[in-house]
């Protein structure tokens, strides 16, 4: 049992200095320089929260402060809510602890239960969930980057989906320096970042989405290189060599990479996906950045059609604030 002198989050960022007591039960996962725990909130109040400690040497100082200010700003209820955060001090550095929303597992380790598979409704329905998470951020002017199945949680009981780990976001800021173009998990990284672009824009989590509704429906990767190069490689092979008005538009040099005729999106996945889907997934999954459409767009398409159809159906899960959205 531990207890901290946190910073308790209310509406619209404001906040309170407050003392809670929780419990660590268990890892739920880590990363270089951060790790996440399912844990026992006991006081002020009771219930099951996950833990983010981040390492919060000089170097990493600034990440942590940024991903905090950006939960502050959200309201959403596909994004996952900041309740309390706090700092501790180990040895000769700092813990910053964020104290989140629980939700039960992520995408990933649904995916790879035995047997399990997203039905065509649940694709829908949290496909729909995770674009108007999108849009709510991308009218914010925040680009998450780091859009992948271990990045979204799922509570299956409720149909309910949240966007969480924004430790790679940004807000979009012309004053502020370009950031270098190693950004979003390999698998998951669209073709302008591949190819050493520096320009960011919203589209980068359109492809990312893209990338995982296709393996949301086929459970496998779109596209599973062993190295940045081979990304590029697998992209190439399908999409073909960019054209001049490509290279413009993810504002990179012309890639250096044999020139070769595009196999085409449908020809590589046509035996992994109903037609529909991949009709679906070419409005995202696009080479040149400016031809994805945006999260609001992809919320107006008729792929989504089968939920307004059901919005008086309750033998089938769907969260009420999902109803009323799609009832306006």
């Amino acid at each position: 049992m531990s207890t901290a002198h946190a910073y308790r989050i209310h509406g619209k960022g404001a906040e309170e200095m407050q003392e809670i007591v929780y419990k660590c039960e268990r890892l739920c996962g880590q990363g270089n320089f951060s790790s996440v725990f399912q844990a026992q909130l006991l006081q002020p109040e009771q219930r099951v929260i996950a833990i983010k400690n981040i390492w919060n040497t000089r170097k990493y100082s600034r990440s942590a402060n940024e991903e905090i200010s950006i939960l502050k700003e959200m309201q959403h209820e596909n994004i996952i809510s900041l309740l309390y955060y706090f700092s501790k001090q180990v040895d000769n550095d700092w813990i910053v602890s964020l104290v989140l929303e629980y939700l039960p597992e992520t995408m990933m380790i649904s995916r790879n239960k035995r047997n399990f598979v997203f039905s065509p409704f649940q694709i829908k329905l949290y496909s729909w969930q995770m674009f108007s998470a999108l849009e709510y951020i991308h009218a914010k002017s925040i680009i998450h980057l780091d859009i992948k199945p271990s990045n979204i949680v799922i509570d299956h009981k409720l149909g309910l989906i949240k966007l969480t780990d924004f430790g790679n976001s940004v807000k979009i800021d012309p004053m502020k320096p370009p950031m270098n173009c190693y950004q979003v998990t390999r698998f998951y990284r669209p073709p302008e970042l591949l190819f050493g672009s520096i320009s960011f824009t919203c589209a980068i989590d359109l492809w990312s989405l893209g990338c995982v509704i296709y393996e949301m429906t086929s459970n496998r990767t779109l596209f599973k290189g062993k190295s940045s190069i081979e990304q590029m490689e697998l992209i190439l092979d399908v999409f073909g060599y960019p054209t001049a008005q490509d290279v413009v538009n993810m504002k990179i040099s012309r890639p250096r990479a044999p020139k070769r005729d595009a196999r085409g999106l449908q020809l590589y996945i046509a035996q992994t996906i109903p037609e529909d889907m991949i009709a679906f997934l070419s409005n995202f999954l696009q080479i040149d950045p400016t031809k994805r459409l945006s999260a609001h767009e992809a919320l107006t398409l008729s792929f989504f059609d089968e939920l307004i159809q059901n919005i008086e159906n309750y033998e089938i899960t769907m969260p009420d604030f999902v109803r009323k959205k799609l009832a306006k």
